[in-house]
Order: C-alpha cells, then sequence, then structure tokens
C-alpha cells in the first residue's frame, strides 16, 4: 500500500510542476492562433477589396441589361407583371459586393437572384 500512495504522490507533484509548462504551451499556441488568424482577416479583406469592383462591375452591367429587357418583356406581354419578373428577380438580385465571409465560404455567392 505504500508503493501505491508514494506513487499517487509523485504522480500529484509532478503534474503540478509540469502544468505552468502547459500554461505556456497553450499561450503561445493562442498568440500564433491570433497572429495567423489577423493574417487571414487581413488577405481576406484586402481580397474582397480587390475582387468587389470588378465583381460588382460585371453584375451591374447584368442588372442593366436585366431592368431593359424585363421592361420590354412586361410590355410586350401586355403589362404582365409575372413574366417581367421572371427576368427582373434573377437578373437585378444576387450578390453585388464580395465580403470575406464570401471568399471563406461561409456565405454563397449568387450571381444570379432567386427566379
Amino acid at each position: 500500500m505504500r508503493i501505491r500512495q508514494r506513487l499517487a504522490a509523485a504522480t500529484l507533484v509532478a503534474t503540478l510542476l509540469a502544468q505552468p509548462l502547459w500554461a505556456a504551451d497553450a499561450r503561445a499556441q493562442e498568440t500564433r492562433a491570433r497572429e495567423a488568424s489577423a493574417a487571414t482577416q487581413f488577405a481576406t479583406g484586402f481580397a474582397s477589396f480587390i475582387v468587389s469592383p470588378v465583381y460588382g462591375g460585371f453584375q451591374v452591367a447584368m442588372a442593366f441589361i436585366g431592368c431593359f429587357v424585363g421592361g420590354a418583356t412586361w410590355i410586350f406581354s401586355g403589362a404582365d407583371t409575372a413574366a417581367a419578373s421572371k427576368v427582373w428577380n434573377p437578373t437585378m438580385k444576387g450578390t453585388y459586393v464580395i465580403s470575406p465571409e464570401h471568399l471563406r465560404g461561409e456565405q454563397p455567392i449568387q450571381f444570379l437572384g432567386p427566379r
């Protein structure tokens, strides 16, 4: 029985002595993760800043075309708003600005809106 008590005491002492080492390692890992996170956030933010005007330009051009084609559909269908909406919704709705969430895959990019 004495051996078990000594072994338990030695294990307890070793665990308590190693605790600061584990805490320091955890803090170092947390710091590295924060730095990597900041770098990733900067990179995705900068990429969205560069990509958004180009993508948004194409999206706005698509919306203008859809506006005129939908208007023509509305006129030639005898003011049928349902027919014009089938053109307006896909061409005028959707994502206009690419955010970092889009680049990380957290939100979908919708070039064409709902039909």
